[in-house]
Formats: structure tokens, C-alpha cells, sequence
């Protein structure tokens, strides 16, 4: 499930980060580690037992977006991969809060979704990845390849 999540995210930043400040190499990259980012701060939520947090933020209502903290946790760290890519600090902020309501929104579409095509994106998958293949650990070695 991780690698369809990073693929997406990768996906929708690479149409919304068209125009920035950075060139065109460093925003490719930027979108890999942004993905990559939403990835790792599932995983993190996951393991500190905050899956309400991921739950919350895919199928709750927009509203409270900007609260959540899985939400907040990648504006943070897709803001760092964007100052550490060239970006002042405000704009790699404005950046983050820009881009990334729809990209969650992306998300959400998918983990909502009936249709065949999305199956591999299920909510409860993730509590038994954090259950099944090692607990914890099993789940870090699983997302592993997925960052880098």
C-alpha cells in the first residue's frame, strides 16, 4: 500500500509544484522526497499509535485539516525537504500549505473510493501491516524501500 501512496503523492506534487522557485531537476526531487515524506509520517503516526490521526485526516471532513497532526507533520517535513532543495523558508511554508490540501485530498478520494481500481488503498490495512509482519518493525521494513 505504501509504494501506491508514494506513487499518487508523487504524481499530484509533480502537477502542483509546476511553477515554483526551484528548477526543474531540484523540484522533481522535492516531489520524490515530499511523497516520500507523507510516507514516513504514516508510518510514524502508525507506530506511536496515533492511527486515529491517519483515519481522521482520510475520511474526516476538510475542516479540520490544518489541526491534524499527521497533516501538520508533512507540511513540516515537506517544508524542510523544500528549504533543504534551494526554498526560503516562508516560501517552502507557503509551498507545503499550498500543495498539499490536495494531495491529502487525493488520497482521501482513493481510501473512499469503491471502485475496483483503488482497493489497494484501505484504511484498515494499515492497523494489520501495524499488527501483522513483525509488528512495528515489520511495518518500518516494509515502507523502507520506499525512501531513498
Amino acid at each position: 500500500m505504501f509504494d501506491q501512496i508514494k506513487k499518487l503523492a508523487m504524481e499530484k506534487l509533480g502537477e502542483k509544484m509546476l511553477e515554483n522557485v526551484l528548477s526543474p531537476s531540484a523540484t522533481n526531487e522535492a516531489a520524490d522526497e515530499g511523497a516520500s515524506s507523507i510516507v514516513s509520517a504514516i508510518t510514524s503516526m502508525i507506530s506511536n499509535g496515533s492511527l486515529s490521526q491517519i483515519t481522521d485526516l482520510f475520511t474526516g471532513s476538510d475542516d479540520g485539516m490544518e489541526k491534524n497532526d499527521l497533516f501538520q507533520s508533512v507540511i513540516s517535513q515537506f517544508s524542510g525537504v523544500l528549504e533543504n532543495k534551494g526554498m526560503d523558508s516562508a516560501a517552502a511554508k507557503r509551498e507545503a500549505e499550498s500543495v498539499l490540501p490536495g494531495i491529502i485530498g487525493s488520497l482521501k478520494e482513493k481510501f473512499n473510493s469503491s471502485d475496483e481500481a483503488d482497493k489497494g488503498f484501505d484504511l484498515s490495512d494499515l492497523a494489520g501491516l501495524a499488527e501483522g509482519a513483525g509488528g512495528i518493525g515489520g511495518l518500518m521494513d516494509k515502507a523502507k524501500g520506499l525512501f531513498g
